[in-house]
């Protein structure tokens, strides 16, 4: 298995690591619970978008991708 590069066009991963990161910062200063949890949802959302665009990446089928969400 090779690893792709990540191009330009893949650009959806950076953009969501960068959100990821700027999330994850904003949570150090909350204090409510619902917006912490809030902001969590929208992490683990976007974490799920990466898997997706990574198996995507690698040609993935739905098979190989249950696998690995199931291990």
């Amino acid at each position: 298995l090779s690893l792709p590069l990540i191009k330009s066009e893949n650009k959806e991963i950076i953009e969501a690591v960068d959100s990821i990161i700027s999330l994850s910062k904003k949570i150090e200063n909350l204090r409510l619970e619902k917006e912490i949890e809030l902001i969590q949802k929208q992490i683990t959302a976007l974490e799920k978008k990466i898997d997706n665009l990574v198996y995507d990446l690698y040609g993935l089928n739905k098979e190989k991708k249950e696998i690995i969400e199931n291990s």
